[in-house]
């Protein structure tokens, strides 16, 4: 091969090797645009992965979403129906709180009522209560009483014990059941009267199994009692003494030392037509709860009365207290308290044998009736009523009538001392 042809040959693989070069360049060219295709389309398959992930991420979020929802939704539910439930107990607590005040005002007024009855003339209390609250046994609550009988009473049915007249059967066979009587120590059958075999002196003696509440009446009409001995008498319950002694007419004494008086309310017409009972120690009384004291020495044969230990701060009526209280000498009043006293009636009526009367510490400004108060109180020497208001009066007519005289009156209401002239 000549140098021309060499030469040509080499021109020719020059060219191709160019050829070649540039070829190869493309083929690079084209490699690296195929891996940056690749890498993009694996990047991109990558990407997609993860959006297949978040899809099925979200949709399980979704579901849960949707789930919570539903509790959510459930929970609503339940919440609003306690909610309704709460309101509904709210209002039904409500009511029943409305209903136990009604029912707590309606037991108030009833206790009101009761007590209002209770303190009524008219209230017929409950007759006696178990002796549970008493120290002594049952055999020492009693009490003894001594009778005289002549020869006119013998096989006669005498009145040894009475009860109130406004209780029913039950109620009067309530004393018979909770008193046992002795008469000089043999036990008799209970009664209300008994007939006597023989003139002279017997002891009865009432022994009593319940505390009792009422003793009005107890004694009333026993007229040939001489003595009554209450010093072993549980008292700690009596609310009601009134009429106890009405009409015992041969009393001389009564014992009442030891006696509870604390819880009495009533003590109207207690000694009334007592005729023979003369004097009276009253010192154990407690009177602090008494409201009524009407016609309490009424036709008593009482000379004198020391009642400086009356509480009378509670009383309201104390009408006819010492009418006819025609032995009555002296009386010391001075402790009397009467702020809540509205009637005065016929107080100290036919008081005859009373000389002097200091009532200057009464305050009568609550008082209504006065009608008779000192009338026919004949050797009333001097008054003193200093501190009398004629106020509230609507009565008092008759006031001064029949009484002394010459009786120096130490008044300074100009109404009432018109009624003197």
């Amino acid at each position: 091969m000549n140098n021309k042809e060499l030469e040509t040959r080499v021109q020719v693989l020059t060219e191709k090797y160019k050829e070649v070069k540039i070829q190869k360049a493309e083929f690079e060219k084209k490699y690296n645009n195929l891996e940056k295709e690749f890498n993009e389309y694996k990047q991109k398959n990558k990407n997609n992965d993860k959006e297949k992930e978040l899809i099925i991420l979200n949709q399980k979020i979704s579901k849960e979403k949707e789930e919570l929802l539903k509790k959510n939704e459930s929970l609503l539910k339940n919440n609003k129906e306690n909610n309704n439930s709460l309101n509904k107990i709210k209002k039904e607590k409500e009511e029943l709180i409305k209903e136990n005040n009604e029912l707590k005002n309606k037991i108030k007024q009833l206790e009101e009522r009761i007590q209002k009855l209770k303190e009524s003339d008219n209230y017929i209390a409950p007759l006696t209560e178990p002796n549970r609250e008493s120290n002594q046994n049952l055999g020492d609550n009693f009490i003894i009483g001594i009778i005289k009988i002549t020869k006119k009473e013998i096989n006669e049915m005498t009145q040894i014990l009475n009860f109130n007249i406004n209780y029913n059967k039950s109620n009067k066979s309530q004393i018979e059941k909770n008193c046992k009587i002795y008469i000089n120590n043999e036990l008799i059958d209970f009664t209300f009267k008994y007939k006597f075999q023989k003139e002279g002196e017997y002891t009865i003696k009432y022994i009593f199994n319940s505390l009792l509440i009422d003793v009005s009446y107890l004694f009333s009409w026993c007229s040939l009692f001489t003595s009554i001995d209450l010093s072993n008498f549980n008292s700690q319950r009596v609310k009601n003494m009134s009429n106890m002694f009405y009409g015992c007419s041969s009393l001389i004494s009564l014992n009442f030392s030891n006696l509870n008086t604390k819880n009495v309310i009533n003590i109207n017409s207690l000694f009334y037509k007592c005729l023979s009972l003369k004097s009276l120690n009253l010192t154990s009384f407690n009177t602090i709860n008494v409201k009524e004291m009407e016609f309490m020495f009424c036709n008593s044969g009482i000379t004198s009365l020391y009642l400086t230990n009356f509480d009378t701060r509670n009383v309201t009526n104390m009408n006819s207290m010492f009418m006819s209280c025609n032995s009555l000498i002296s009386l010391n009043l001075s402790s009397f308290k009467t702020n809540k006293v509205t009637n005065m009636g016929d107080m100290f009526k036919s008081c005859s044998a009373l000389r002097n009367l200091n009532l200057s510490n009464f305050n009568t400004q609550k008082v209504i009736n006065m009608n008779g108060m000192f009338a026919n109180c004949s050797s009333l020497n001097s008054l003193n009523i200093s501190s009398f208001t004629s106020e509230s009066l609507k009565d008092m007519k008759n006031i001064f009538t029949n009484i002394n005289k010459e009786c120096q009156i130490n008044c300074k209401d100009e109404m009432i001392l018109l009624e003197k002239k």
